[in-house]
């Protein structure tokens, strides 16, 4: 018999703090590393921008929907909460699986594996081979990170004023700080003196006519990693103040600046240095930086850049849990995982097992890939919405249903790339539907 669900908080989160949620959830490794790898499988500049510009317009779409489906459910939990209430129990199970295990353990091993990276590129005097796979020094500095973060929001990190969330407000300012820092001198510098030969100076239109059209969907599931977090504030919809307002200020506000950088930080990189440096390049911001600045100049960027990813990784850490939670709270089988330090230690678990068992590119292709799936059957739960709560007045996404179709048609493209171009990242993004659909047969059962 499923538990009855019940939010146990009486924390209450404003706008700020939600806003900042959002923007340090999305502004992560994804855009400090993504690119160099797109660079090399898209083989166009102008493409990499538009695969960037057309993550951003996705993401802005799903942000809509999903705060008219936040307000409407009110229950933290994300994806889980708003299919298991709106397509069925079983598919919400599945998605709450999937969404945990690839849209945020994946993420914090991801991150944490970028910040051993990026420190590693600031103390050595010679770049890591792209290629190589983490060494036992970078596994063991990610594994420290992640139980770190972990530890900060182990207790009571979720109050208003708390210790947890103060740090994670101020790690996210400056982060905010280092990427707008990162746009005007880049741009100040390119404008000043352009660098001769710099990818973007060699790109053109033909090239970019010539790029397959499976390419660029598949070049969108890397940057879903990237762009992973517009819909934070979801996860938190039982825990913040004046829902109706917060939420869709958060989502829109923090996914249309989050993208606006995006784009123009990839304009800095492109414009920087020759796509052959670039190209398959992970630090790919501090080799923009040395072509720009100098070695020096390089390697305070990536201790910055490094420092700066770890309030993505706490963030990851902060909103992951309450898929757990909320699983936990429905599911009589499940109530120990209500528990915050339980949750945690299975995130913690699974995050450690990822970041060991696989490459960087993979875990970043399935995220994009996995998480399309569920965001597509999340925004479809909006049409249900709609006839149910005609008459209730709450929050509607504007020009609807333009956005929910704009999404799903995009994230349909993102599927059908990734299985024809690279069946493997699909494998990996389905193996949790699997245990998902297995898990709700055993946790669903009605006790003899």
């Amino acid at each position: 018999m499923a538990a009855e669900p019940s939010e146990q908080t009486t924390h209450r989160h404003g706008v700020r703090t939600t806003s900042l949620l959002v923007v340090t959830s999305m502004i992560g490794s994804g855009v400090f590393t993504t690119s160099g790898l797109l660079l090399r499988d898209l083989g166009s500049p102008l493409a990499v921008l538009l695969v960037w510009i057309l993550g951003g317009l996705a993401s802005l779409a799903g942000a809509w929907v999903y705060a008219e489906l936040a307000v409407a459910v009110k229950e933290s939990g994300g994806e889980y909460a708003l299919v298991s209430r709106y397509v069925h129990p079983a598919v919400g199970f599945v998605v709450g699986l999937v969404t945990f295990v690839v849209g945020f353990c994946a993420p914090i091993a991801a991150c944490a594996f970028a910040f051993a990276r990026y420190a590693g590129a600031a103390l050595s005097p010679s770049l890591p081979d792209p290629s190589a796979p983490a060494s036992t020094t970078e596994l063991a500095i990610a594994l420290v990170v992640m139980v770190l973060a972990t530890l900060l929001h182990a207790r009571d990190a979720d109050a208003p004023g708390s210790f947890g969330v103060r740090a994670q407000d101020a790690l996210t300012i400056g982060k905010l700080a280092l990427v707008v820092l990162v746009v005007v001198l880049g741009l100040g510098a390119i404008a000043i003196d352009p660098p001769q030969g710099s990818a973007l100076a060699t790109a053109t239109v033909e090239e970019l006519a010539r790029t397959s059209p499976l390419a660029v969907g598949l070049g969108i599931v890397v940057t879903s990693f990237a762009y992973s977090g517009w819909n934070a504030a979801a996860y938190f919809a039982g825990e913040v103040h004046d829902a109706e307002r917060t939420i869709p200020r958060a989502l829109t506000g923090g996914t249309i600046l989050v993208t606006v950088l995006y784009v123009l930080v990839n304009v800095v990189f492109l414009a920087a240095a020759p796509r052959e440096a670039l190209t398959g390049q992970i630090v790919i911001g501090h080799v923009a930086a040395e072509a720009l600045f100098g070695e020096l100049a390089a390697r305070g960027l990536s201790v910055v850049i490094a420092f700066g990813l770890l309030s993505t990784l706490s963030a990851f850490v902060w909103t992951g849990v309450r898929i757990v939670e909320a699983m936990g709270r429905h599911h009589a089988r499940l109530a120990t995982f209500a528990r915050r330090p339980v949750a945690l230690a299975v995130q913690l678990a699974i995050s450690v097992g990822l970041l060991g068992s696989a490459s960087f590119d993979v875990l970043l292709g399935s995220v994009g890939f996995a998480l399309s799936i569920a965001s597509a059957l999340t925004v479809l739960a909006v049409f249900r919405v709609r006839r149910e709560a005609a008459a209730e007045g709450h929050y509607r996404a504007p020009l609807h249903p333009l956005p929910a179709l704009f999404y799903l048609l995009l994230m349909a493209a993102i599927v059908v790339s990734t299985l024809l171009e690279r069946p493997e990242l699909a494998v990996v993004g389905l193996v949790p539907t699997v245990i998902g659909l297995v898990g709700y047969a055993v946790v669903s059962r009605k006790p003899k």
